[in-house]
C-alpha cells in the first residue's frame, strides 16, 4: 500500500481541493486537539465509529438526511488528516495508529457503499444495487490485494519500471487512474449525494474497481511474458 507523500508539511494529493480546505481543516483540528488530553488513536477510532454511523442517514431516503451525510463526509476526511497531524505534534506516532488509520478509511468507505446499496434497494426494489455492492466489495478487495502484493513481490518496481512510467504519461491512462484516488472517491461521493445520484457512484465504482484489478493482472502478465519471451 502506497504511503502518503508530504511536501512542505502538506500531503501531496491529485485533488487540489483537498489542499485548500481538507488539509487546513485537519491542521486546525489537530492544533486544537493538541491542547487536550485526547490522543491520536482516540481521534481515529471515534472518527471511524461516527462516520460509519453517519451512513445510516442514507437509509431513510429523505433528502435532507442525505445532505447531512454529505456535509459530514469532508469532516470525516479532515479528521482523518487531523489524527496524523496530532500524532506528529504530540510525538505520539505509533505503528498501531498508522495501521488502524489506513484500515479505518477502507472500513468507513466500504460501510458507506453497503448502506448506499441497501438504501437504493429498499427504495427501488431493484436487485441490481445488491449486485453492485457485491461487485464493489469484490473489485475493491482484489484491487487492494494486487496493489499490495505487487509492491511486495516487485520491490522498487515503481521507480525502475520504464513501461509504467511511460504509461502514466499517457493522458488516457492518467484519466483512468484519476478516479482511483481516495480524495476523488470522496468528492464524487459528495457530489452524487447532493445530486441524489448515489446510484451512479455505486454502479460506477462497482464496475471501476473490477476493471482496475483486471488491468493489474494484464499488466503484470504482460511483464512476465515479456521478460520470459
Amino acid at each position: 500500500m502506497k504511503m502518503d507523500k508530504w511536501v512542505n508539511g502538506m500531503r501531496v494529493a491529485w485533488n487540489p481541493l483537498s489542499r485548500y480546505y481538507v488539509e487546513p481543516m485537519g491542521n486546525l483540528f489537530a492544533r486544537l486537539l493538541s491542547r487536550t488530553p485526547i490522543t491520536p488513536n482516540i481521534v481515529t477510532i471515534s472518527n471511524l465509529i461516527l462516520s460509519a454511523a453517519a451512513g445510516l442517514l442514507l437509509i431513510s431516503g429523505i433528502y435532507w438526511q442525505a445532505v447531512l451525510f454529505v456535509v459530514w463526509v469532508p469532516f470525516f476526511h479532515a479528521i482523518d488528516v487531523a489524527d496524523g497531524v496530532l500524532a506528529r505534534l504530540t510525538k505520539k506516532k505509533s505503528s498501531f495508529g498508522s495501521w488502524i488509520d489506513r484500515a479505518g478509511d477502507r472500513f468507513v468507505l466500504n460501510t458507506w457503499a453497503v448502506l448506499i446499496g441497501y438504501a437504493l434497494f429498499a427504495g427501488e426494489k431493484d436487485v441490481l444495487f445488491l449486485f453492485a455492492v457485491i461487485a464493489y466489495l469484490f473489485g475493491k478487495y482484489l484491487y487492494s490485494f494486487l496493489s499490495l502484493t505487487s509492491d511486495l513481490d516487485y520491490p522498487g518496481h515503481g521507480e525502475k519500471d520504464a513501461l509504467k512510467a511511460n504509461l502514466k504519461k499517457n493522458p488516457l491512462v492518467w484519466l483512468f487512474l484519476f478516479f482511483l484516488d481516495y480524495d476523488i472517491q470522496l468528492h464524487l461521493l459528495m457530489l452524487a449525494g447532493l445530486l441524489q445520484r448515489l446510484d451512479i457512484w455505486l454502479l460506477f465504482y462497482g464496475a471501476y474497481f473490477n476493471i482496475v484489478w483486471v488491468a493489474y493482472v494484464l499488466y503484470y502478465g504482460y511483464k512476465h511474458l515479456s521478460s520470459n519471451g
